[in-house]
């Protein structure tokens, strides 16, 4: 570990990309603005997040805990996010959100970080042999909106707060879906088409009185029931590879055409990969573009690297969508979180569920958690020592088997099936397979 967090010192890449938060425009300003911190390789740099989550596995159950987690950004990219770098500061315990006394449970953790970057801690490098005062720099914080408001980072950072990619986009592509389906959180009814009729815009939408009876005329964004069949049995017959995300199938109701009880990395997946299939045929082409560009630029914004110069074209792009989303869809759908897609950066959602699998007292959920994360801190140093003491066979990854360098890994989830591919279809197969192949990237760029 000595040794790894030097890495941001010597593996920078200057091409222009960012292949890790070292290539960021904020990690050269403060190193520009604090150079003495900056010549130390040894510093670490810190990500502070903090978001609310349900313990338990009942959605019906009110319950909000509070974890915030600090992320270390020296070390590198296949590191620096996995579950034993990331540490769990401080656990603020429900039923309830913090709200504007977040502070009050913050005010330790404070104190520390301020201490790590004013007068540092006299450490030992195990890696050099040597003794080095060891400081701490906070580049920012991490949270979905609703603690936005409660968590805002350091007036000198130049980017002070960033926004949860994978909060947003859950909101957005929930938007999407049950406007389409016209079911659950659905953002068109009788007081969205009430809305046109006050704003004066649309008068083909308006709602007509026929009778006891209020007819709401078929819009763009509309699906007829056949359609909904349709596109219902797409993401119902969808299965990804391994791990890759959970049974999407299980939250489609195929005879109420609904679809419910999708986790936040599902949907990640259906409006990163599905969603642009699934309407493949069924919309107009207004509606059915505006939603494929908002899918690519997720797609786009979630790479592991990212060109610095595309994300100002990324940025013009999106506005664009929005506008395609404004000619079609109803001021209804526009609510926060659709404009929230222009600002949005990190994504740290996924280590909510590891907390999550810890608890197995719902009397004592906090409890749980924070004896379960000693727990396991505690065997992953045992491991580690081991490790170079004793000979242990380690147990090998389920997908080792399924490793290549030209192409993805996984396994499949059931038994293979034989089926009679057309021409056209041949053809799609294999241009997916070469745009998801490494061999090829240099050649398409």
């Amino acid at each position: 570990m000595a040794k790894d967090l030097r890495w941001h010192f010597s593996n920078k890449i200057n091409d222009g990309k960012i292949h890790h938060p070292v290539d960021s425009v904020t990690w050269d300003q403060m190193n520009d603005k604090y150079p003495s911190f900056a010549s130390e390789p040894r510093n670490i740099h810190l990500g502070l997040s903090t978001n609310g989550f349900n313990p338990f596995i009942m959605k019906n159950t009110r319950y909000s805990s509070w974890p915030v987690l600090l992320v270390n950004y020296n070390l590198s990219p296949h590191l620096c996010m996995t579950k034993e770098n990331i540490m769990l500061t401080l656990l603020i315990p429900g039923p309830h959100q913090p709200g504007n006394i977040i502070d009050v449970y913050l005010e330790p953790l404070i104190e520390d970080l301020v201490h790590l970057w004013s007068n540092g801690e006299l450490t030992y490098d195990v890696f050099s042999k040597t003794t080095f005062t060891l400081k701490a720099m906070l580049l920012w914080t991490i949270s979905d909106f609703p603690a936005y408001g409660n968590l805002a980072g350091c007036k000198e950072l130049p980017v002070r707060h960033n926004l949860d990619v994978m909060h947003v986009e859950r909101n957005v592509a929930a938007s999407i879906v049950s406007t389409l389906l016209h079911c659950g959180k659905s953002k068109d009814g009788i007081n969205a088409r009430k809305d046109l009729e006050v704003l004066g815009i649309r008068k083909d939408l308006h709602p007509k009185s026929q009778g006891k009876r209020t007819y709401l005329a078929p819009t763009p964004w509309s699906l007829s029931k056949a359609e909904k069949k349709i596109f219902c049995q797409r993401l119902f017959d969808f299965k990804g590879p391994d791990g890759y995300c959970s049974n999407i199938s299980r939250g489609v109701t195929l005879d109420d055409c609904k679809i419910t009880g999708l986790k936040s990395h599902d949907y990640h997946v259906l409006m990163q990969q599905v969603l642009p299939v699934a309407i493949r045929g069924l919309l107009t082409i207004g509606p059915r573009l505006g939603i494929t560009r908002l899918c690519t630029f997720y797609h786009n914004l979630c790479q592991r690297v990212i060109d610095r110069e595309e994300i100002s074209v990324m940025e013009a792009e999106v506005v664009e969508t929005l506008c395609m989303f404004e000619r079609f869809f109803p001021p209804t759908f526009f609510d926060i979180m659709v404009h929230l897609t222009i600002f949005i950066v990190f994504v740290l959602t996924r280590y909510m569920k590891i907390l999550k699998d810890y608890v197995r007292n719902r009397a004592r959920p906090e409890d749980c958690i924070a004896e379960s994360y000693l727990a396991d801190e505690s065997m992953k140093f045992c491991s580690e020592f081991l490790k170079k003491t004793t000979k242990v066979e380690e147990k090998l990854d389920r997908n080792t088997e399924y490793e290549s360098k030209s192409i993805l890994k996984g396994r499949p989830i059931s038994a293979a099936t034989s089926m009679e591919l057309t021409e056209s279809e041949r053809q799609i197969i294999h241009l997916a397979v070469i745009q998801n192949t490494a061999v090829v990237e240099p050649y398409v760029e």
